[in-house]
């Protein structure tokens, strides 16, 4: 799996998923998309990055990414 993120390609594989969770396994950090619409929260994402990259950067990056639109298949 391929994600696009500030101009970065983040690649990994799937470690970990049900109906409300998936969790992405890269070389350098975990990544996991965490489902809270049961409690009435939206989508959160956690990007536990082991490679020192500026987590505010990242968090800004998630953000964006999030808020994108979804394009059209």
């Amino acid at each position: 799996m391929t994600i696009a993120l500030a101009g970065r390609a983040l690649v990994g594989e799937i470690d970990y998923v049900t109906d409300r969770f998936l969790g992405l396994r890269t070389d350098g950090a975990l990544i996991r998309f965490h489902e809270r619409s049961a409690i009435g929260l939206p989508v959160a994402v956690s990007h536990h990055d082991y490679t020192g990259a500026d987590p505010d950067a990242l968090s800004e990056a998630w953000r964006d990414w999030l808020a994108a639109p979804v394009p059209a298949t």
